[in-house]
């Protein structure tokens, strides 16, 4: 079993830094297997991270695996996927010095996946979706890591996502916790929140 625990990260390792060789190269020349190698390298490297999870779940390197899993999904331009993973490492392991960090990143890939959508013409059920999950992410960054200096901003951002998608009664709710629980508000973002439920309530009929 030892001998597996080596093998499993030493080959996602080896396709990781691959990929991101084949990837950095690309940049710069127009090879016309690179893109291939760049898929292939991040699709086994996040297999082998997988496989090491799944064998070994009590292992203290499950979270960092399940953070550089997230990182070759995310270079892959697997967004949905990279979100998932960086979700669980922010939520279930907590006490993880990567945990923050990944809940934000969480955050930023939610956001990459449904631009990619909305690039893509994708259907409305799906981009609302997906939309959702985004918000979602983004309320629990603020609920749980409220002392990060990012929280603020993100919880701004979560209203004004809600009344692009016509959640006016969530908005509401959220831009009115925003401004009634954060006494040090900085005034661009209090501005905005007061925006938020302008809005909101003249969408609603109610001013």
């Amino acid at each position: 079993y030892k001998n597996l625990n080596t093998y499993f990260v030493e080959l996602a390792s080896h396709y990781h830094a691959q990929g991101q060789q084949a990837l950095k190269k690309m940049k710069t020349s127009r090879e016309s297997h690179l893109p291939e190698l760049v898929e292939k390298s991040f699709y086994r490297a996040a297999d082998f991270y997988g496989r090491f999870i799944e064998t070994f779940p009590s292992d203290k390197q499950v979270a960092g695996l399940l953070y550089k899993k997230a990182d070759a999904h995310f270079e892959n331009g697997q967004f949905d996927l990279a979100a998932l993973d960086y979700d669980k490492v922010g939520y279930d392991f907590k006490q993880n010095k990567l945990a923050q960090k990944a809940a934000y990143a969480s955050i930023v890939s939610y956001k990459q996946h449904t631009d990619k959508l909305t690039k893509q013409d994708a259907d409305k059920v799906l981009l609302d979706k997906w939309h959702g999950e985004s918000v979602k992410a983004m309320l629990k960054f603020a609920r749980v890591y409220h002392n990060d200096p990012r929280a603020i901003a993100v919880l701004t951002s979560a209203a004004q996502a809600m009344f692009a998608i016509n959640q006016y009664d969530r908005a509401i709710e959220v831009a009115s916790d925003l401004i009634n629980k954060n006494k040090r508000l900085s005034k661009n973002l209090k501005k905005t929140a007061y925006g938020i439920l302008a809005h909101s309530y003249f969408q609603k009929g109610e001013y």
